[in-house]
């Protein structure tokens, strides 16, 4: 059988010369699930050695018309399959997750759209799938085709399970659930007794999964495109009591408590990674030696009441010692979002000669969020906006018309949809701060500078000009 690779997947051939190909398949193998083209396409792409810009040759039919002319346009044609992260329509720019990067597509008035009504309805369709003809010309990739895979249509639907259907499967001694998230996500926090098989680790999923193929199996991911991805995959495989926990890990925490690893905490401890870390045991036993960072809360204390918690309902709790269990689904009660235990006593944890402190622990449970990898502070961001600092230099990534209404002195206008073609024309030596009205085309910018070894941070929130004012929110 030839390997399915997931992640970007490019291909010379148009979406529907596969969906032909796709057809004969189904045909000719009735174990394959009738509605799961997707899957199919991704098999018939190849692999994730074409994650590099890859070179296509042109189809033997016409291209798709995008408003670019083929007499000064050297266009290449291709087929991406991916997950929707982003969309800014006022730059008519979307920005697909391929789990191992993420990447920035243009598309047109005269994309065609497929199973999804507008552009305005496909917003509503972030962390689904889609597959993407597209053009490449002067370095963009432009939609030709644009074609949205709703997972309930594919999958059965009674093959999706609640939070209270994937409570009563897992009483089943025999099921596996299998957690497709990436491994750091997964090392987190993970719902106990879940396995990690990471999606992008696809040709692992045959040596992982159980030698008989009527195992029940469970994928749960994050409420997206994941799980169900994971378990088209595996009915691909001849697996044949697949389901999906349709909210993930996500829905998962909003009832019950989940475990942190020992490998996560340990570089989370080292790392500085923002966290609360309880201590439940005796106050002579956590003075005598505890776990780096920890709050000493005894059962009792929390009880009572007085301890005042984080006010950031997802601020990531980790609890150890007796009666975490108990602690953590009150934690959960009272509406936390992120409540961990640590699977090990701490006498496992300092035999193992992991890292411990002696002397009193800290006094107040304090969570201070770390900020969105890329971003930078809003203050940090308004500090810059007065005079022209000199390590930093200002880019307005909105459309020309918004920038001539208003924007921050000294900032320069680089539109998003227009800045891969415009990379020799910005400035060198200086940070590029990225910034445009709601954050979400900043975040595109800032996925396309960095794909291009720029140095830039973006700013993640809302900016209003009004009468030569600034407001940031």
């Amino acid at each position: 059988m030839k390997k399915v690779f997931l992640g970007l997947c490019s291909h010379p051939t148009p979406s529907k010369v596969l969906l032909n190909q796709t057809s004969s398949i189904i045909s000719h193998h009735h174990r394959f699930p009738l509605r799961a083209v997707f899957l199919l396409i991704i098999v018939l792409c190849g692999n994730l050695t074409s994650l590099s810009r890859p070179s296509f040759a042109l189809p033997d039919e016409p291209l798709p018309s995008t408003g670019l002319c083929t007499n000064c346009h050297d266009l290449k044609a291709g087929v991406m399959f991916g997950f929707l992260d982003l969309i800014a329509p006022p730059s008519q720019t979307i920005q697909m997750d391929f789990i191992t990067h993420k990447e920035v597509i243009k598309y047109t008035n005269l994309t065609n759209l497929s199973s999804v009504d507008s552009f305005e309805d496909l917003a509503t369709s972030l962390n689904q799938g889609l597959i993407i003809d597209y053009i490449e010309a002067q370095g963009d990739k432009v939609a030709t085709a644009i074609t949205l895979f709703d997972y309930h249509k594919l999958i059965p639907e009674e093959e999706f399970l609640s939070h209270g259907e994937f409570l009563q499967r897992i009483k089943n001694p025999a099921l596996r659930v299998y957690d497709v998230r990436p491994l750091e996500q997964y090392s987190m926090g993970h719902i106990p007794g879940a396995m990690l098989l990471p999606l992008i680790d696809f040709e692992a999923m045959s040596t992982i999964l159980p030698m008989d193929k009527t195992t029940p199996i469970i994928f749960s991911g994050t409420g997206g495109g994941l799980g169900p991805t994971a378990a088209l995959t595996a009915k691909s495989l001849g697996y044949t009591k697949i389901s999906v926990y349709a909210g993930g890990f996500p829905d998962w925490v909003e009832h019950d408590w989940a475990i942190t690893s020992i490998e996560w905490l340990k570089s989370a401890i080292k790392n500085g990674t923002p966290h609360v870390l309880i201590d439940l045991r005796s106050e002579i036993q956590a003075t005598r030696s505890h776990l780096p960072g920890s709050v000493n809360l005894t059962p009792a204390n929390f009880r009572s009441g007085k301890t005042s918690f984080p006010e950031e309902k997802n601020a990531p709790i980790i609890l150890y010692g007796p009666e975490r269990k108990k602690v953590a689904a009150t934690l959960i009660d009272r509406g936390y979002r992120a409540v961990t235990i640590l699977p090990v006593s701490f006498e496992t944890w300092q035999a193992a000669g992991y890292p411990v402190e002696t002397g009193p622990t800290r006094r107040n449970l304090v969570y201070h969020p770390q900020p969105k990898s890329g971003t930078i502070s809003v203050e940090e961001f308004a500090r810059g906006t007065h005079g022209k600092p000199v390590d930093k230099l200002y880019l307005d990534v909105r459309n020309p018309e918004e920038f001539a209404a208003g924007s921050i002195p000294e900032a320069l206008n680089f539109p998003v949809d227009r800045i891969g073609r415009l990379l020799a024309e910005i400035p060198a030596g200086q940070e590029l701060i990225l910034f445009c009205a709601s954050g979400t085309r900043a975040e595109m910018a800032h996925t396309i500078l960095d794909r291009a070894g720029r140095r830039n941070r973006y700013l993640n929130a809302t900016v209003n000009f009004k009468n030569g004012a600034i407001e940031i929110k």
